[in-house]
């Protein structure tokens, strides 16, 4: 409901008369509205960097981290479980260097 009354502006009464594929189809068109406005705000971005940068300017897409084919790249986020795990490792391992 949150989505409904936050995102989407609807009242509590509208939210309740949707049914699940039309609340779902709302939300898609506002991740598609929200995604033109990057692309767009992305080209503006870049048409301004290329005053200064000439052909080394970065396109729109590649701003919003996409790959050449328009894909959204994955991300190197690497989880709290796993640095965790390499901290330990490095610990156990400078802890037996050291002694």
């Amino acid at each position: 409901m949150t989505q409904a009354t936050g995102l989407l502006e609807l009242a509590p009464e509208q939210f309740w008369y949707l049914t699940p594929r039309e609340h779902a189809n709302m939300i898609a068109g506002y991740q598609l509205r929200q995604d033109a406005e990057w692309q767009r705000s992305a080209q503006l971005a870049s048409w301004i960097m290329s005053a200064q940068l000439g052909n080394k300017t970065p396109t729109a897409d590649k701003l919003l981290g996409k790959d050449k084919h328009g894909k959204q790249r994955q991300s190197n986020v690497v989880s709290i479980e796993h640095k965790r795990k390499t901290l330990a490792e490095l610990e156990d391992s400078l802890g037996k260097a050291v002694n």
